[in-house]
C-alpha cells in the first residue's frame, strides 16, 4: 500500500509549456500505428455529409436499437449498462467487507455532475427504488451548466422530487460552470453540508461538448473538463464511494497523469466502454472503486491546477503534464494497463469507422443482430421493456379512495379525543406502554395545519382534515398554496410549523433577552407526524415506529436544503409515553420570549438536519397508539419483559403478531391529545405565558380556535399527573398485577 500524496510533491510534478493542438506524435501510452489509424479514420467526417452518416451510424452499430425505453434519453440507459457491469455497484453500493455502504436508516446519496438533461440521475433514482421494493431511499445533488439545465419535468421514471440540482457559487442563482474554482468550492461545501459532513455514495459525471470538426484533438479541448470532473470527485465523495466519469481519448501525459492520480486515489480504477457507447466515437468511462482516506492534498492539486488552467486561458501556455512520465512508467502495471486499454479500445474504433464508411457508401446493408442484442441486453441489466409514458394526473378524491383501498382502510374523519383533565387521562390511557407521543405545535385542536396532505408530484400538494374512500364523493381537499413539493402518490398526517432560528439553545440571561430576541427568525416547514404511503410504498399497516423509519427517510429524501423558497420537511421525533419525565424538561423545553409573539413554551430540536438545531413552539403533546385494541401491553415482574395481552381473552404473549399492532387506522383513530391550554402548568413557571403563538399560516386559523379557558371551571391535566402516572407504573414494573406473567 503506497503512502498519500503530499502536495509539496505534487506540486513539484507540475510542469507549463507551450499549448499544442496535436496529439499525432503522443505515443507513449499506445501503439503507434493505433493511434495512427485512429486519427486516419476519423477523416471519416470529413468526407461524409452528417445525414449519410447518420444514417450509417444507426444501421451499422449493433446496439443502437437498445434506445432509452421508458427513460427520457439514451443517458439512462448507458448508467444502466455500467451499473449492471459492475455488479450494481452504484446503486447497491458495498464496502471492502460485503457489506452495504448504506444502512436501513440511511438513504443513497449520489451526484450527478455535468450530466443534463438528467439521464443518469433519472435512472438511479428509479433502480434505487426498484431495489427498495417501492421506497425512494435515495437523494441526488445535481451540478451542470445553468444554461443546459435538468429536465426535471422529464423524469417520468422516477421521482423528481428526490433530486436536487446546484449551481455552484449562489446555490440556484449560480451559472454552474465547473472550471469556476468558487463553483467547485461552493458546491462541493454544499454537499458535504448537505450529508452531514459524509460526502456522497458515489458520483456519476458525463461531461461532453461537440467538437464538430476538431474530432482528433477532442482530448485536448476536454483537458480541463476531464479535471474538474475529478477533482470534483474527490472533494464530495466519502471515503469508500465510487466514481464513473465519461472520458474520450487517453493519449496525452495531461490525460494519463490525471488517471495515474486517480489510480492513486481509489483502491481499484478501470476503463471501460459499454455497449451503449457508440463503438465509432472515442468515448469511453473511468470506473473508481473505493475511495482511500488521505486524498485531501491531491484534490487541493487538481484545484491549483485549474486555477493555473483558468488563468492561462487565451495565452500561448498551458499545463501539459501533472505526473512526471517517469513516475507513471515505473509503475508497470499502470503503464501496461493505460497503454493495453488505448490499443484495444483504438482497434475498436478503427473497426467501426471504418464499418460507417462502408454502410455510408452501400445504404442496403443493415446489423442484423441489433433486435437480439437489444432484447439480451435489457435483460442482463434488468431493465424492462416498456414504453415511455407520460404519469396521468388524478383528481384527489379518486387518488385518496384508491391509496385508502389498497390498504383495505375506511374512511377517517378529522376529529381528535382530547385529554383535558386527570379524568380524562385515567380514563383513556390504561397502559403507558401502547402509546409514543410527538410534541405538537400548532397553536389549537381544530387549526387545519394538522390535516392530511396528500401529494401528487412537484407542488401538486393537497389538504384535507378527513380521508373518505368514496371517490365520487364531494371532495374536501383544497390545494395547498405554499411552497411544499412531493412526490406522486404520498399521504400524510402532518402539521405546518413555525420554526424558529437563531434562538440560543439555552435561555439568555436577562440582559441578552433582547439580542436573543432579535437574532430569531420564524420559518414555516411541515413536521410529518405519520403516514399512509410514500411515493406508492405503503406503510399504513406496519408498526408506528416502522413507519416513522421509513418518514425519517423519507424526509431525507425528498428535503432541500438548498432551495429556501421551499418549506423544510422534516419527520417529527417520537418518543415513548414512559419517557415524558425525560422529554419534557428544562433541558429541552423552555419557556422563552419569542420574537413578535410574546412569551412562549419552546422546544429545542437536536436532531435535525440543521448544524445548530432548531427550536419549535410547543402547545401540548399528541399520544399515538401502537397497540391495536382489544390487545394491550403490559411489563412482566418475572420476566422485566413487556408482553402483550387481549382484555377479552385474557391471552398473553411475548412474542409480536400482526393482529397486535396499531396500523395508521387504529393509532389515528386511538390518539389522544392533550393540548396545553392557557392555565396549564408543564413546567412550573408557565404563568407569564400568553395565549395563542401567533401563527403565519392566518388563513387558515380563522374562527377554528377553542376558547383559551373552559367556560365550566374544572381541573386541568398538568404535566404532575402525567408524570405521577408513568412514575408508579414503571416503578411498579407492571400495570397489570392480575396476569401470571
Amino acid at each position: 500500500t503506497e503512502a498519500p500524496l503530499s502536495l509539496a510533491q505534487l506540486c513539484q510534478w507540475n510542469i507549463v509549456g507551450p499549448r499544442k493542438e496535436d496529439i499525432s506524435e503522443e505515443t507513449t501510452y499506445c501503439n503507434p500505428d493505433v493511434l495512427s489509424s485512429v486519427l486516419t479514420s476519423k477523416n471519416v467526417f470529413d468526407e461524409l455529409g452528417e445525414r449519410e452518416i447518420q444514417r450509417a451510424r444507426l444501421r451499422s452499430n449493433p446496439y443502437e436499437t437498445v434506445g432509452k425505453v421508458f427513460f427520457q434519453n439514451r443517458a439512462a440507459l448507458k448508467m444502466a449498462n455500467l451499473d449492471a457491469v459492475t455488479g450494481m455497484m452504484f446503486t447497491q453500493p458495498l464496502d471492502q467487507n460485503g457489506h452495504p455502504m448504506v444502512t436501513e436508516n440511511d438513504v443513497l446519496y449520489f451526484a450527478d455532475v455535468c450530466a443534463a438533461p438528467g439521464g443518469f440521475a433519472e435512472y438511479v433514482i428509479w433502480r434505487r427504488k426498484d431495489f427498495s421494493n417501492g421506497f425512494p431511499d435515495v437523494h441526488g445533488f445535481g451540478f451542470t451548466l445553468r444554461s443546459n439545465d435538468f429536465k426535471l419535468q422529464d423524469f417520468y421514471a422516477a421521482p423528481r422530487e428526490c433530486f436536487e440540482p446546484h449551481y455552484g457559487e449562489s446555490g440556484r442563482a449560480g451559472d454552474g460552470d465547473i472550471y469556476k474554482p468558487s463553483n467547485v468550492r461552493n458546491f462541493c461545501r454544499f454537499v458535504k453540508t448537505a450529508t452531514q459532513g459524509h460526502g456522497v455514495h458515489f458520483m456519476m459525471a458525463d461531461g461532453g461538448f461537440s467538437v464538430e470538426g476538431q474530432e482528433n484533438i477532442q482530448e485536448i479541448l476536454s483537458k480541463q473538463l476531464y479535471l474538474g470532473q475529478f477533482m470534483v470527485a474527490l472533494g464530495i465523495v466519502r471515503e469508500g464511494g465510487n466514481f464513473v466519469c465519461k472520458l474520450f481519448d487517453l493519449f496525452t501525459p495531461f490525460s494519463v497523469g490525471l488517471i495515474y492520480l486517480m489510480y492513486r486515489c481509489f483502491r481499484g480504477v478501470a476503463l471501460h466502454k459499454p455497449n451503449t457507447s457508440r463503438p465509432a466515437n472515442s468515448e469511453r468511462y473511468i470506473i473508481c472503486k473505493w475511495l482511500k482516506p488521505g486524498t485531501e492534498c491531491v484534490f487541493k492539486y487538481m484545484f491549483e491546477v485549474n486555477e493555473q488552467l483558468c488563468s492561462l486561458n487565451k495565452t500561448e501556455e498551458d499545463v501539459v503534464q501533472i505526473v512526471p512520465p517517469e513516475v507513471i512508467a515505473h509503475d508497470t502495471n499502470f503503464f501496461n494497463y493505460i497503454t493495453h486499454s488505448n490499443d484495444t479500445i483504438g482497434r475498436n474504433q478503427t473497426i467501426s469507422l471504418q464499418k460507417i464508411r462502408l454502410f455510408a457508401e452501400d445504404p442496403s446493408q443493415v446489423e442484423s443482430r441489433q433486435g437480439t442484442l437489444r432484447s439480451l441486453c435489457l435483460k442482463l441489466w434488468q431493465v424492462p421493456d416498456m414504453p415511455r409514458t407520460a404519469p396521468v394526473r388524478e383528481q384527489p378524491n379518486r387518488k385518496v379512495a384508491d391509496l385508502l383501498k389498497q390498504n383495505s382502510m375506511d374512511s377517517l374523519s378529522g376529529n381528535t379525543e382530547e385529554l383535558s383533565t386527570p379524568h380524562c387521562l385515567t380514563n383513556h390511557v390504561h397502559s403507558i406502554y401502547d402509546y409514543r407521543f410527538v410534541v405538537t405545535a400548532v397553536p389549537s385542536q381544530q387549526n387545519k395545519s394538522r390535516a392530511f396532505y396528500l401529494g401528487l408530484s412537484g407542488r401538486n400538494v393537497y389538504r384535507s382534515n378527513s380521508l373518505s374512500i368514496n371517490s365520487n364523493a364531494s371532495s374536501s381537499w383544497e390545494r395547498l398554496a405554499l411552497s411544499v413539493e412531493l412526490p406522486p402518490d404520498t399521504l400524510l398526517y402532518a402539521e405546518l410549523v413555525d420554526e424558529i432560528r437563531g434562538m440560543s439553545v439555552t435561555p439568555p440571561s436577562p440582559r441578552d433577552v433582547k439580542s436573543d430576541v432579535r437574532n430569531q427568525r420564524r420559518v414555516m416547514a411541515l413536521h410529518v407526524i405519520d403516514a399512509i404511503c410514500l411515493n406508492g410504498f405503503h406503510v399504513a399497516n406496519l408498526h408506528l415506529v416502522e413507519r416513522h423509519r421509513y418518514l425519517r427517510r423519507f424526509c431525507r429524501a425528498v428535503n432541500k436544503s438548498s432551495r429556501p423558497d421551499l418549506l423544510p420537511i422534516r419527520c417529527k421525533k417520537l418518543f415513548k409515553l414512559e419517557e415524558v419525565p425525560l422529554v419534557l424538561n428544562s433541558t429541552l423545553l423552555s419557556v422563552r420570549q419569542v420574537k413578535n409573539s410574546g412569551i412562549h413554551r419552546v422546544m429545542h430540536s437536536r436532531d435535525m438536519d440543521d448544524a445548530d438545531g432548531i427550536h419549535i413552539p410547543a402547545t401540548g403533546i399528541l399520544l399515538i397508539s401502537t397497540t391495536k385494541k382489544p390487545w394491550m401491553m403490559a411489563v412482566s415482574k418475572t420476566n422485566k419483559r413487556k408482553y402483550f395481552y387481549n382484555t377479552i381473552t385474557k391471552e398473553a404473549m411475548f412474542e409480536t403478531k400482526v393482529e397486535c399492532i396499531a396500523g395508521f387506522s387504529s393509532s389515528y383513530n386511538s390518539s389522544l391529545l392533550w393540548h396545553w391550554n392557557h392555565g396549564t402548568v408543564v413546567l412550573g413557571n408557565d404563568k407569564g405565558i400568553g395565549g395563542e403563538l401567533a401563527d403565519s399560516d392566518s388563513d387558515d386559523n380563522s374562527g377554528d380556535q377553542q376558547p383559551s379557558c373552559p367556560k365550566k371551571k374544572k381541573e386541568l391535566l398538568h404535566l404532575k399527573h402525567l408524570v405521577d402516572m408513568v412514575q408508579s407504573i414503571v416503578t411498579a414494573n407492571s400495570f397489570l398485577g392480575k396476569s401470571s406473567q
